[in-house]
């Protein structure tokens, strides 16, 4: 027996089943439906209710996703007279979730992008 086969604190995958402490077993669909149910519960309905919306105004305005930085700075150049910049900068945190939870390079990351919202608050 080896030193990890001893320790009762490891999960131990075996094929579909997942071992957890006290001799648990869960399937892996009950895994993903206990993940999903804890990544839900992270994010309050109001905020995914803002982002939504504010994905849907990237869309109105012609924006597609993934979207690369080029795509996010024509985006605040287009508003950044007309919308409020905590608007502007809740709408690029709603566009770097979906970049992230999608699996995509953030754009709003970029350098360029994170100075031309700087520029646009003061």
């Amino acid at each position: 027996m080896g030193m990890e086969e001893n320790n009762p604190e490891k999960t131990v995958l075996l094929g579909k089943l997942a071992k957890r402490t006290g001799g648990t077993l869960m399937s892996e669909p009950e895994l993903q439906e206990r993940h999903r149910r804890f990544i839900s519960a992270a994010t309050s309905e109001n905020t995914r209710r803002t982002y939504r919306s504010a994905i849907r105004h990237f869309y109105a305005w012609g924006g597609a996703l993934p979207c690369d930085a080029g795509a996010v700075l024509r985006y605040l150049l287009a508003y950044s007279d007309s919308l409020n910049p905590r608007t502007l900068a809740l709408r690029l945190t709603a566009l770097a979730q979906w970049h992230a939870f999608q699996g995509f390079p953030d754009p709003t990351a970029d350098p360029n992008v994170r100075k031309t919202l700087k520029g646009i608050t003061r």
